[in-house]
């Protein structure tokens, strides 16, 4: 069932968007313009796109959650803040478990407490990789750190039994500005260094603007729990490299196939995600990959 309301309430029409300096915050800020009073929080510096109000907030810091969201009220809360990346910012294990486990903690009953509806960002990396197109109801078996806070962060929150929605994603990939995916192997190619892709490493990538349009769109819906919302197709990092080398006209010799699992890595092969019930639900297009950018 669909709300008769702007995003989320029909009190202000606000929606905060958590992280909204990173990438898919961003593409979150952009969207809501012009459909909603927008907020959004940064922790190093913002990012002005519009003409949306900023907010410095160390999601670990509940007392400080807690009253920008007292303040603001919001109608929704996206919660778009840390990625795989930000383990870099913190000491320990420990550390960054907290941020991701915590911060959710914080943000969702912070949210709950001013009748917000809550949408958190997870990923597909809280499955083994070794079944592949996953459903809601398969039970998480994370190998990877990251993995394991997001399981964990999962299991609290719906725990709280609130109006929340926890969305499970794959990669996610920005053209304007480029994303960390893209840059990664963008960059690499116009310095001509060499990439080993993984060929083995099965995803379905999703285009970031249209993540934020669904994540908007889940804002005015009444579904609850566990979503999985990641691309229509499937593929590797490798095919990923060659499309991009195509669509930016670069010479794409210094891509190299490459198998992960004979790199002594320890990581999930499958984690293809069954994304049919967000299809199911949602009226805001998800494109593939190569809607966007030509295959190799």
């Amino acid at each position: 069932m669909r709300r008769d309301f702007g995003l989320g309430g029909t009190r202000n029409n606000r929606v905060l968007v958590i992280g909204g300096s990173g990438e898919l915050g961003q593409q979150v800020v952009a969207a809501a313009k012009g459909r909603a009073a927008v907020h959004a929080t940064f922790f190093t510096r913002p990012r002005q796109l519009f003409n949306e109000t900023w907010h410095k907030l160390d999601i670990i810091d509940a007392q400080g959650v807690h009253r920008l969201m007292a303040q603001l009220r919001p109608d929704a809360v996206i919660h778009a803040a840390h990625s795989a990346h930000d383990r870099a910012k913190f000491s320990s294990d420990a550390d960054f478990q907290a941020a991701v486990v915590d911060g959710g903690r914080h943000v969702a009953e912070a949210a709950a407490e001013v009748g917000a509806r809550c949408i958190v960002l997870s990923t597909d990396l809280v499955f083994d990789g070794t079944q592949g197109n996953y459903t809601e109801d398969e039970p998480t078996s994370p190998v990877m750190a990251y993995g394991q806070a997001k399981a964990d962060m999962e299991v609290l929150l719906l725990a709280l039994e609130t109006d929340l929605v926890i969305v499970r994603t794959s990669l996610i990939l920005t053209l304007e500005p480029m994303g960390k995916h893209v840059i990664w192997i963008v960059d690499a190619l116009r310095r001509g260094e060499r990439r080993d892709l993984f060929t083995d490493e099965l995803r379905c990538p999703i285009w970031s603007d249209d993540l934020a349009g669904a994540l908007l769109e889940l804002a005015t819906l009444d579904h609850r729990g566990l979503l999985h919302l990641a691309g229509p197709e499937v593929t590797h990092r490798y095919a990923l490299g060659l499309a991009l080398a195509k669509h930016f006209n670069l010479v794409s010799s210094a891509i190299r196939p490459a198998l992960s699992a004979e790199s002594g890595l320890n990581r999930p092969l499958d984690c293809t995600l069954n994304s049919s019930r967000a299809y199911g639900l949602l009226k805001t297009p998800i494109h593939g990959m190569s809607a966007r950018i030509g295959e190799g």
